[in-house]
C-alpha cells in the first residue's frame, strides 16, 4: 500500500443524525481514515465509539465545537503531529444549527448571531485551518440547504431567518472560495429534507409525521456527489 491509495475524510458535526452516517458509510470502503469531528468529544455518541476502528480503515474522533475560534486549528494540528496524518482529501463541514424559528419581526440579535457563528463563519475557519492539508484537487464541501436560496425566499413557508439567512452567507462564502482557491474543489450540497432530529422537528411542526429523505439514502446521495466531483461538472451544479 503506498500513501497516495489511502483516503483521508474529515466530518464535522459528527456525533449524530447526517453527519454519524457519512462517518459510518465512509468507513465501510476500504483504505479509509475518517476524522469525526464532534462538538464536545467528552459527550461522543455510544453509536459513534461502536464504529469499526480497524488497521486499514481507521476512526479518529476529535473535539471541533463551531462556537470555537482555535478547536479546528487544533485539530489540524493533533492530525499533524499526533496522528501522522499527510494530507485530507476531503473534508465535509456538516455542523449545523437551526434554533428558534422566529420571523424578520422579533428575532433576537443573539439568535442570528449564533446562526451566523456556527452555520457560516465556523465553516470558514474550518476552511483555514484545514487547507494546509488539503492536497491539490482536494474536496471542501459545505452542507447546505435550499432554505439559504435567495431565489426560494417567496416559495419557502418557514419563518426562521436565522436559519436561512446564515445558509445564504455559507453559500456565499462557499462560492467565493471556489473561486479563489482553484486548487481545490469545493461547493455546497442540499442533503434533502432529511429525516434527522432537525428535518424530523421541522416537519412535526407543518403537521407531518417525518422529513422526506432517510439519513442513510442522504448520505448516499451526498457520498456520490462528493466521489463524482470534477471541476467541469461543479461549474454547472445547481445545488444552491
Amino acid at each position: 500500500m503506498t500513501v497516495s491509495e489511502h483516503k483521508y475524510y474529515l466530518v464535522t458535526g459528527a456525533s449524530r443524525g447526517l453527519g454519524i452516517e457519512l462517518v459510518q458509510q465512509l468507513l465501510c470502503r476500504p483504505e479509509t481514515t475518517v476524522i469525526a469531528a464532534v462538538r464536545d468529544i467528552g459527550s461522543a455518541s455510544p453509536r459513534l465509539l461502536a464504529l469499526p476502528n480497524e488497521k486499514q480503515n481507521t476512526l479518529i474522533i476529535e473535539q471541533i465545537d463551531s462556537a470555537s475560534d482555535d478547536d479546528a486549528l487544533t485539530v489540524v494540528k493533533s492530525l499533524e503531529e499526533t496522528h501522522k496524518i499527510p494530507h485530507l482529501d476531503v473534508v465535509i463541514a456538516n455542523a449545523g444549527i437551526s434554533r428558534e424559528k422566529a420571523p424578520a419581526a422579533v428575532v433576537k440579535k443573539q439568535v442570528m448571531t449564533d446562526h451566523f457563528n456556527v452555520n457560516a463563519i465556523a465553516v470558514l475557519l474550518l476552511y483555514q485551518a484545514t487547507k494546509p492539508l488539503l492536497r491539490s484537487g482536494g474536496k471542501f464541501v459545505a452542507i447546505s440547504s435550499t432554505s439559504g436560496s435567495i431565489l426560494d425566499v417567496a416559495a419557502r413557508p418557514s419563518s426562521n431567518i436565522a436559519y436561512g439567512a446564515s445558509k445564504a452567507a455559507l453559500n456565499y462564502i462557499i462560492r467565493k472560495i471556489y473561486f479563489q482557491d482553484k486548487d481545490l474543489v469545493t461547493f455546497p450540497i442540499h442533503p434533502g429534507w432529511v429525516q434527522t432530529d432537525m428535518g424530523n422537528s421541522s416537519a412535526r411542526k407543518q403537521g407531518l409525521e417525518q422529513a422526506e429523505v432517510p439519513v442513510e439514502e442522504s448520505a448516499r446521495g451526498i457520498l456520490n456527489l462528493v466521489c463524482l466531483a470534477l471541476e467541469d461538472a461543479i461549474k454547472d451544479c445547481k445545488r444552491n
